[in-house]
């Protein structure tokens, strides 16, 4: 059960790098870049106890307890490290994937 815990979160991890880097095709700075850079570094921080519980290393209720403070964070930095908005703002339109994923204004292609 550990190894397929530790393999989603590894291909959870990886896939959010990946996006990361795929924000430098489209050569805008901003909030996303930003907001996938702390969801890498929470997905990390729970890869690594995942590890390291899995070499018993540590215990279940540390690495629960852990995994749980990670979740607490996020959930407190939710503004940033969620920062998506589906929805144009001026129409009400729903945005594309590409829009949602990496342009950080609230407008769709044909309001901005």
């Amino acid at each position: 059960m550990e190894e397929i815990i530790n393999y989603i979160v590894f291909i959870l991890l990886i896939l959010l790098l990946f996006l990361s880097l795929a924000h430098k095709r489209f050569k805008i700075n901003g909030v996303k870049r930003y907001a996938t850079l702390l969801q890498s570094a929470f997905m990390g921080i729970i890869y690594i106890v995942t590890i390291l519980f899995k070499n018993n290393k540590i215990s279940v209720y540390l690495a629960l307890l852990l995994t749980v403070l990670v979740i607490a964070v996020t959930i407190k930095l939710r503004k940033k490290v969620f920062p998506y908005i589906f929805k144009c703002e001026k129409c009400g339109n729903r945005l594309n994937f590409k829009h949602i994923l990496f342009y950080d204004d609230l407008f769709c292609e044909k309001c901005s």
